[in-house]
């Protein structure tokens, strides 16, 4: 299945993909709803995943590579879980390594996944590298908040908190290409605009679950307090501060966005 991006039509993805000969006749392809930012357009896929009575979802980002046996990992693993996710490797533009070890093991990132605990202050499980049980998890019944920034993080706290599953791909991996907007790992430090940009996600993913769990209530008063705080103080010594602390470490996502009190608790 293809979600076919705005400006592309689908005879010219059809044939991009038939040059490959181990498709199959069963692809499909629909289009972008040109009103979908980017977290709703993962949730229009979610939903004609259903409507076309896909077993299991696996997402891939456009400008990422993949070990070979992804989806016969998945395939082997996810069936009494709700999600799957995989590590990964930090790559330059040209898909070499910057880092010998992957993601998770220079981040030391917990992969036994039992707690929305495990994910309050950060995300680790990006989309790109995920998988979806659609056969046992309602995720067609999702309510999407319309203001939330950061789907995957949004909808693996999600399957938490309603008791969900994940199962870690031990044997696999993606190649997750660095940019101008990466937002994980030391090769990408906290300037002005990745901490607005943080800010905000936080901010959006609190108040998404606020309401039905008190921890997020708490999170959301304590991120909108940082906001209004830089908002008078500047952003200059808070950024050097920070910098600091994560200097030679592997922040995962949004996880150098600390709240004053973390940031006190450093020092």
């Amino acid at each position: 299945m293809v979600t076919k991006p705005f400006n592309l039509k689908p005879k010219g993805i059809f044939k991009l993909f038939n040059s490959f000969k181990f498709f199959s006749k069963n692809l499909y392809c629909f289009p972008a709803k040109s009103t979908s930012n980017l977290a709703e357009l993962r949730k229009d896929i979610i939903e004609i995943a259903y409507s076309i009575n896909i077993d299991y979802l696996v997402f891939s980002d456009f400008d990422d590579t993949y070990a070979e046996n992804r989806i016969t990992e998945v395939y082997s693993s996810i069936e009494s879980f709700d999600c799957a996710f995989n590590d990964f490797f930090i790559v330059d533009s040209s898909l070499d390594k910057i880092y010998k070890d992957s993601f998770y093991n220079l981040s030391n990132c917990n992969t036994s996944l039992s707690s929305v605990s495990q994910l309050l202050n950060k995300n680790y499980i990006g989309l790109g590298s995920m998988a979806l049980n659609l056969r046992k998890f309602p995720y067609d019944k999702v309510k999407l908040p319309k203001y939330v920034r950061a789907f995957d993080w949004f909808l693996v706290s999600y399957v938490l908190l309603k008791g969900g599953t994940c199962s870690f791909l031990k044997n696999t991996y993606a190649n997750y290409r660095q940019h101008n907007d990466s937002y994980v790992g030391s090769v990408n430090e906290l300037d002005e605009d990745k901490l607005s940009h943080g800010i905000d996600v936080k901010i959006a993913h609190y108040k998404a679950f606020a309401s039905s769990c008190s921890i997020f209530n708490g999170l959301l008063s304590d991120m909108v307090a940082l906001k209004k705080y830089l908002s008078s103080h500047g952003t200059d010594d808070y950024i050097s501060r920070v910098n600091k602390i994560f200097r030679n470490k592997f922040p995962c996502w949004w996880e150098n966005v600390l709240t004053l009190d973390e940031l006190n608790e450093a020092y």
